[in-house]
């Protein structure tokens, strides 16, 4: 009698016996034992590394459902070469890779990886991959490349579910305006995406996202010079318009321009759930955004646009040090929650005192901001607000002026504690004074 011919509770008997590698060995006896070890064989993942010389399959097994019986094993590395794949339906090789969690790319900077991209896809279409599958590209790729280019085409016409990681930079040569008949870049299935964009140069509108798109990360870099990049508030809602959602958008050092809209534009970016500024300059231009539109202007406020929170008049530069908008579901769009202004107190206060900040959902708030109480007192109108840091500038008092100052602070913590349900802490970090206030307590 062969041994795929055994009752199934004597092969179990066997394999209770053997460890995980010996078992998985026995199922490329043959078909029949495949067969037996693959109702046996418990839980297990396996990822592909695709190095430039070949393809290591590694697989982490689990023997047990559950509880302390539940172990982990790490296999150790096969190769596998290319043709292998290419046979993936009929040399054993699929039963592996249906259970696929994680592919990794060593690079995507030649044509070559873009074949070797292709093998790989047709071998999981082959053997019909259904579940999510990651994929890294560890090395940074050349947006506007050639290779780029055929590597996103092999993406966009698989039919996998792949949610991918990559960083980019752009070529000096790729163009960063449409230009009429220029080629779109699409962002095929990709995820988690880091593009450094080169200092004094415009985030491309040539890149766009699918119908339907899921993007967890989106992070944006200035790179190579002192200058900042560019982006404009109307191509950053172009490009996330047709995503289903992007949880986290994130932009460092970076200048957004920022047109006047038409009238009916939608500048909400409602698909986002988090959008993060660091070292980004927000600059207010007087031109208006028309594309070849006749329609009349609108306002940022029309439009919905984040930034409506922080103009001010008489100010068309405003640099931030860091700010956070998250999404409100109820008006479907970016609420202020996070902000940090370093700018000096003439245009903090010029930002702050505007009955659209006052009105805002900011939660965290941190100026570099003059101890003026007309200005402070302001804050008190901020129902979300939950933590305040002042950094007043260096400015000399005698002790008649330095108590009045500590009693007007005192008057606003007092106004915070009752005026702001959600209050936690507030604190002056001056030069020459500090004080800080825990709710229901003041300490001096």
């Amino acid at each position: 009698m062969v041994f795929e011919q055994l009752p199934l509770e004597l092969a179990m008997i066997v394999f209770d016996a053997l460890d995980h590698t010996k078992i998985l060995d026995m199922r490329l006896l043959s078909r029949g034992v495949a067969n037996l070890t693959d109702g046996y064989i418990g839980e297990f993942s396996s990822k592909l590394d695709i190095t430039g010389t070949g393809v290591d399959l590694t697989v982490e097994y689990t023997r047990g459902k559950t509880g302390k019986n539940r172990k982990r094993a790490l296999i150790q590395r096969r190769r596998v070469l290319f043709v292998n794949l290419k046979n993936a339906t009929v040399n054993g090789l699929g039963f592996w890779l249906k259970q696929l969690k994680k592919i990794v790319f060593a690079a995507m900077d030649s044509h070559l990886w873009a074949n070797d991209l292709n093998t790989v896809i047709v071998a999981l279409e082959s053997v019909e991959v259904q579940h999510q599958v990651n994929m890294e590209i560890e090395r940074t790729m050349w947006l506007g490349s050639s290779e780029f280019g055929v590597a996103m085409e092999h993406l966009k016409k698989s039919t996998l579910n792949l949610a991918i990681e990559a960083t980019m930079i752009a070529k000096h040569s790729f163009e960063t305006q449409r230009a009429r008949n220029a080629t779109l870049m699409p962002l095929s299935k990709m995820t988690n995406i880091h593009m450094n964009i080169p200092g004094g140069r415009m985030v491309s509108d040539r890149l766009v996202f699918e119908d339907g798109h899921n993007v967890n990360l989106f992070k944006i870099s200035s790179c190579g010079e002192t200058r900042p990049s560019l982006w404009n508030v109307g191509s950053m809602a172009d490009l996330f318009s047709n995503c289903n959602n992007v949880r986290h958008v994130t932009l460092h050092d970076l200048t957004i321009t920022i047109h006047i809209p038409l009238f009916s534009a939608d500048w909400s970016l409602s698909r986002v759930e988090n959008l993060s500024l660091t070292n980004c300059t927000l600059k207010l231009s007087n031109r208006t955004r028309r594309k070849g539109s006749n329609e009349k202007r609108g306002t940022l406020k029309q439009a919905r646009c984040f930034a409506s929170v922080l103009e001010a008049p008489g100010f068309n530069t405003i640099p931030i040090a860091s700010a956070t908008f998250i999404r409100d579901d109820q008006r479907s769009q970016l609420v202020l929650d996070k902000l940090n202004l370093q700018c000096g107190s003439k245009l903090t206060t010029a930002i702050v005192t505007r009955d659209a900040f006052k009105s805002s959902s900011v939660r965290h708030l941190t100026l570099d901001i003059g101890l003026n109480m007309n200005v402070l007192l302001g804050f008190t109108r901020l129902k979300n607000l939950q933590y305040l840091l002042i950094t007043p500038p260096a400015t000399r008092m005698n002790s008649q002026e330095r108590q009045v100052i500590e009693s007007n602070i005192n008057r606003l913590f007092s106004d915070l504690d009752k005026n702001c349900p959600n209050f936690v802490q507030a604190s002056i970090q001056g030069s020459q004074l500090q004080k800080s206030f825990t709710r229901s307590s003041i300490a001096q």
